[in-house]
């Protein structure tokens, strides 16, 4: 009976390029607030594999947007939503795009002493990564699931919110406009 091993370590490569662009919005309309983030990263990488060059080009977008809404009697609702496609970083390949929605329900009480919170993470269990490298003369292939999805109640309560710091110090703002 022969058993194979197979000896896995880093290496550092010589160089990593990539072009980032983000774009974040963000406003407050009444009582919704709404973010939206969108971003892309295009790599500029090759490696060798079985003695070819191999390019991981293939830019990745990702898309978060985040909407809450502030409601009378201190209820607040949020929900988080993010996808990010397939594409390269560095030498790996997401060979399948991911998505994630998180929503929470949120409640405050006695002045904003007390929080209580319900929360669902990645509720639909969408964050799955799927990843293919080749480099040297390795093909490797592997799914990441975290099972991040998860349900939470939380409760905070706020001692001596009412104390307020102040800030004790010499301000040389006016010296240095009368300075000009």
């Amino acid at each position: 009976n022969t058993q194979e091993t197979i000896i896995s370590t880093f290496a550092n490569f010589d160089k990593y390029q990539v072009l980032n662009a983000d774009l974040n919005l963000q406003y407050t309309f009444g009582l919704w607030s709404p973010s939206l983030y969108l971003g892309v990263a295009k790599p500029f990488f090759e490696v060798d594999y079985l003695s070819e060059k191999i390019k991981y080009n293939q830019p990745q977008y990702t898309i978060v947007t985040s909407h809450d809404f502030s409601f009378p009697k201190d209820i607040t609702l949020s929900a988080y939503y993010m996808f990010m496609s397939a594409g390269d970083y560095g030498a790996v390949s997401f060979t399948k795009p991911i998505q994630m929605l998180n929503l929470t329900l949120k409640k405050d009480f006695f002045d904003k002493k007390l929080s209580v919170s319900l929360k669902g993470y990645d509720i639909f269990h969408t964050t799955k990564y799927k990843e293919r490298m080749r480099t040297g003369n390795v093909d490797y292939t592997q799914t990441e699931d975290y099972n991040m999805w998860n349900y939470s109640i939380s409760l905070i309560y706020r001692f001596n919110q009412k104390i307020k710091s102040k800030y004790r110090g010499k301000s040389t703002v006016e010296d240095d406009v009368n300075r000009l």
